[in-house]
């Protein structure tokens, strides 16, 4: 469970406002969450859902609650998107919210996605939008360092934009903003933020080609700047499965 109350009300926003899902939209379905890290937004599928399969790469998953009443429909693997260990056609829905931008090889996870995927099911998207590129650039600058001196410097970035705040607060939101990082309520909770968007070895901007990926077989709708909400329909699927380009 997220250690600040304030982040279940930001993550049911993630997933219901920023996607413009109706209530219910995962009643009886089954969900696959690519990144699931430690259920943040897990605690609101799987109530409705029929089966519930998260799967991440990092140690985050350890910290998984699963509901005691849900654990027979709860699934959790710890695996790569970009090589998931499932059948194809296994999900009606994919929810995959800021993790294909951090992974090795996108489309080859964009191909992984698209062959688990039910047909006339719904992929949610979240991926970094192309504003994010001096972030992009801060990532490839940092990741030279190790992690210890990385968290000293996410830190001091966070302390440095909130003594600004004491005297200008427009600037320091400026300031934060130019760096694609935001002011939180808890100086905690806004350095881990600050770590883990900074401090993946990958930092991807993915817009332009997450759209272009689906957009030729499949209905794409983008509500917000990196929100993808994709039908699969079923007219992709022959160049998909014959290992044709995304």
């Amino acid at each position: 469970m997220d250690p600040y109350p304030d982040l279940q009300l930001i993550s049911y926003t993630h997933l219901f406002s920023r996607f413009l899902l109706p209530a219910g939209f995962f009643r009886g379905k089954s969900v696959l969450d690519l990144g699931c890290g430690n259920g943040r937004l897990a605690q609101f599928i799987i109530p409705d859902a029929r089966e519930y399969v998260g799967i991440d790469l990092s140690d985050s998953i350890l910290a998984f609650e699963v509901p005691v009443n849900e654990a027979e429909k709860v699934r959790l693997i710890r695996g790569s998107i970009e090589d998931l260990p499932l059948f194809d056609r296994s999900a009606d829905v994919i929810v995959c919210w800021g993790a294909l931008h951090h992974v090795a090889d996108p489309q080859a996870a964009i191909r992984e996605i698209k062959r688990v995927v039910k047909p006339n099911g719904a992929i949610l998207l979240y991926v970094y939008p192309d504003t994010f590129a001096p972030r992009e650039n801060l990532n490839r600058l940092l990741k030279h360092i190790g992690p210890e001196a990385f968290y000293e410097f996410c830190v001091w970035l966070s302390s440095s934009i909130r003594r600004w705040g004491e005297i200008d607060r427009s600037l320091a939101e400026e300031i934060a903003e130019s760096l694609s990082v935001s002011l939180k309520l808890h100086p905690k909770w806004e350095i881990f933020q600050i770590f883990d968007g900074l401090g993946p070895a990958y930092h991807h901007l993915l817009e332009k080609e997450v759209a272009a990926a689906f957009r030729q077989y499949w209905k794409v709708v983008s509500p917000q700047r990196g929100c993808f909400v994709i039908s699969s329909g079923d007219a992709g699927r022959p160049d998909d499965r014959s290992g044709n380009e995304p």
